[in-house]
C-alpha cells in the first residue's frame, strides 16, 4: 500500500514505519538524536524523485542519526544523501568551521539501496565519523558508494556493493 511519509519535523526521536507501506516521497531527516526503523518498509522514487533518504544538516550541527531496515529504489539522484546543504562557495576558509555544521555520526544499518540514478550512498563533503553497515547498494548508474572530499573517520563495513557504475542504466 501506498502511505505518507511524515513530514521533516515529525522525522525526530524515534520514529517507527509502516513495514507494509512503500513511500513515494523524500525521507528528510534535519534534527539530531533520530533514529527511523523503516522495518522493511519501501521507500520508490519511481524515476522521479531526486533523493531517497536526505540527511541534511542545513549549515549547524547534525549529530547521532540513525537510519536503519530501509529499502531505498528508484530515486534520480541518490538512494542516500548525508550533506551540509551549504554549496562550495558558502563554505568557510576554516576546516573547523566546516566540520562544525556537517553532519557526524550519522549510522545507515540494513539497508537495501537500488536503482540510484547517480550515487547509491553519497557521504559529503565534511561528514565525519559516520557508517555504512550490513547493507547492499546496487545498480546505480554512478558509483555505489561516494565519499566527497574533506570526508574522514567514516566506515563501510560488512556491504555488498555490486553492479554499480551502469551510465547507461543496469542492463
Amino acid at each position: 500500500k501506498l502511505c505518507e511519509m511524515p513530514k521533516s519535523e515529525k522525522l525526530r526521536g524515534q520514529v517507527k514505519l509502516d513495514p507494509s507501506c512503500t513511500y513515494t516521497k523524500t525521507m528528510n531527516i534535519n534534527n539530531s538524536n533520530t533514529e527511523i526503523d523503516c522495518r522493511g518498509a519501501i521507500l520508490d522514487g519511481g524515476g522521479v524523485e531526486k533523493v531517497g533518504v536526505y540527511i541534511n544538516s542545513k549549515g549547524r550541527p547534525l549529530s547521532n542519526v540513525v537510519v536503519k531496515n530501509c529499502i531505498v529504489r528508484n530515486y534520480t539522484k541518490s538512494g542516500v544523501l548525508i550533506t551540509s546543504g551549504l554549496p562550495h562557495y558558502k563554505r568557510s576558509n576554516d576546516h573547523d568551521i566546516n566540520y562544525s555544521v556537517s553532519p557526524t555520526r550519522v549510522i545507515l544499518d540494513h539497508m537495501n539501496i537500488e536503482g540510484s540514478g547517480s550515487v547509491g550512498v553519497f557521504f559529503h563533503s565534511y561528514v565525519t565519523s559516520s557508517t555504512l553497515s550490513n547493507s547492499t547498494v546496487s545498480l546505480s548508474k554512478g558509483a555505489g558508494i561516494y565519499l566527497e572530499q574533506s570526508s574522514k573517520k567514516n566506515t563501510i563495513s560488512n556491504n555488498l556493493i555490486e553492479k554499480n557504475g551502469q551510465w547507461h542504466g543496469p542492463t
